[in-house]
């Protein structure tokens, strides 16, 4: 049923018209209740990030390294593209190397020069160039870091008649043997007390007062090769005796140098 009701103002009508629709009159139909209504579809919109390639894990993981490293492995989250991935790798400062693929995902980087220590390297994957099999980019460069303390070697004199050097690296003693030579000579001989410790056990006291140097004969090697010690050759001076100024039990002491002490 339709209603209109009218009044005229001037020269306008207005007209209002209600539409009786809650009860399905007319023209009008009355909505369905709520429990019967056809849910909303939402097509399903895929997340391509997933699909991206990028790194898991490298190995030794960035940062401080206690030994030298000879090879490194990087495990990718997909199945990449070798030659690109491979040309997408950098190291700074440059050490020669070699890559071999140990699976579709897994990438060993090996060094034929080893790490310096003192030394700090930064290592890069860059995503422009690196892509997987799908051709799809690394999300974004990946970078990390290794370094290594320095080489030293600490020298001391414990005794009257021997030379103590302590190392900041383990040494491989078996292949290093005995590197060093003192100059001048001195009679006795080298003993290694553990990796990190060599000892020089002189026949007789040193010598006082003289300036000795030691220097490398041989190479100093660890478990991955040889070590460059670029340091000046190591020296130091025998201790002068100390002889004693105090008297002895039952020694007469003179009054007037008795006085003079007081």
């Amino acid at each position: 049923m339709l209603t209109v009701t009218g009044k005229k103002a001037g020269i306008w009508t207005v007209v209002l018209i209600y539409v009786l629709t809650s009860i399905g009159i007319g023209n009008a139909k009355a909505l369905p209740p709520a429990q019967y209504l056809s849910p909303t579809v939402i097509n399903h919109v895929e997340n391509n990030s997933a699909n991206i390639p990028h790194i898991l894990q490298v190995y030794p993981k960035g940062g401080f390294l206690s030994d030298r490293s000879s090879s490194i492995q990087v495990t990718f989250s997909q199945s990449m593209d070798q030659e690109q991935t491979e040309s997408a790798f950098s190291i700074q400062p440059d050490l020669p190397h070699a890559f071999k693929w140990l699976d579709a995902i897994t990438l060993q980087i090996e060094f034929t020069e080893l790490f310096k220590p003192g030394t700090q390297y930064a290592l890069t994957f860059y995503g422009e160039k690196a892509i997987d099999i799908n051709g799809q980019n690394l999300k974004e460069d990946y970078r990390w870091y290794y370094w290594l303390d320095p080489f030293t070697i600490d020298l001391e004199i414990p005794e009257p008649n021997k030379i103590k050097l302590t190392f900041s690296h383990s040494i491989n003693w078996s292949k290093s043997h005995i590197p060093f030579e003192i100059q001048p000579p001195l009679e006795g001989q080298w003993i290694w007390q553990n990796t990190k410790t060599l000892e020089f056990i002189g026949s007789t006291s040193i010598p006082p007062a003289k300036h000795y140097t030691l220097q490398l004969k041989s190479p100093l090697y660890d478990k991955f090769g040889e070590i460059v010690f670029d340091e000046r050759p190591l020296s130091f001076n025998a201790p002068a005796p100390v002889e004693s100024v105090q008297p002895k039990d039952g020694e007469y002491v003179h009054e007037e140098i008795g006085r003079a002490h007081v």
